[in-house]
């Protein structure tokens, strides 16, 4: 895995054609705004799914800095929120979404050679290539959900 092919992959999933279906500014576009708070079961709501993909945006964004004073804890409060969001809100969220999208891309093109990919993620046991093939993966898997609630519940 290269750097271009990270950007190229990053930005099909975010605003492409990717093979699987619906990028994800597509996505978002669909969701009924009165509907991001439903759940069913334990199963997380629109907008806690989205608030978690950010958090993690964020992380790869504070990692690809240098960040060591920032972490995640899986499964913690800062990774997944109990936040219950105004549906008038829920275009703020999606503008953050955007908002990371557009400074890790922007981290990612800054960055020289290939090397980079190699180095250890503070803090971390894995490379950057790792966490950014983790987060595009993340990414997918998280879209599969949403459009799922959004089957359900729009």
């Amino acid at each position: 895995m290269n750097k271009a092919y990270i950007l190229k992959t990053l930005k099909d999933v975010f605003n492409g054609q990717p093979w699987y279906g619906l990028a994800i500014t597509e996505l978002l576009k669909r969701v009924d705004p009165t509907t991001i708070n439903q759940k069913t079961g334990k199963a997380s709501s629109i907008a806690e799914i989205l608030e978690h993909t950010l958090s993690w945006h964020i992380f790869t964004i504070e990692m690809m800095k240098g960040n060591l004073d920032f972490d995640i804890e899986i499964n913690s409060e800062t990774d997944w929120k109990n936040n219950t969001y105004n549906p008038k809100d829920y275009q703020n969220l999606v503008t953050k979404f955007n908002h990371t999208q557009t400074e890790l891309l922007a981290l990612i093109e800054a960055k020289t050679g290939e090397n980079w990919l190699l180095e250890q993620v503070p803090n971390r046991t894995y490379d950057f290539t790792f966490l950014l093939n983790g987060t595009i993966q993340h990414d997918i898997y998280h879209i599969g959900q949403i459009v799922l609630l959004t089957k359900m519940y729009g």
